[in-house]
């Protein structure tokens, strides 16, 4: 009588082609994009971003908080110019970071 408690060469081959298919399901999630990786270096950025608006609002309430009064757009500029460098577009004035070479127009933050 024939033994069938090993594994057959079917069962075998449709064990491979299942982790195939789970594994280029994966890849293409993973790699594409807006994929996972895509979203993480996105994400990274805004929190970056994010980061260095909270360093320059703190930065600037702190300053007028040793003034005691609010700052003039000259103060302010010269607090900003620490992170970077300052640049006009279309009317609008931004800093351009130093550290991850972010764009942050004025009116993103609050002073």
């Amino acid at each position: 009588m024939k033994d069938t408690r090993g594994v057959t060469l079917i069962t075998l081959i449709v064990t491979i082609i299942i982790l195939l298919i789970l594994a280029g399901v994966t890849i293409g999630v993973t790699i594409n994009h807006q994929g996972i990786i895509d979203k993480t270096v996105s994400s990274k950025e805004k929190i970056e971003k994010e980061t260095l608006i909270q360093k320059l609002e703190a930065d600037i309430f702190e300053e007028k908080t040793i003034k005691n009064r609010n700052l003039t757009d000259t103060e302010i500029e010269e607090i900003i110019i620490k992170y970077g460098k300052i640049e006009e577009r279309e009317g609008r004035k931004l800093l351009i970071s130093t550290e991850g070479n972010y764009e942050i127009y004025f009116t993103e933050l609050s002073y």
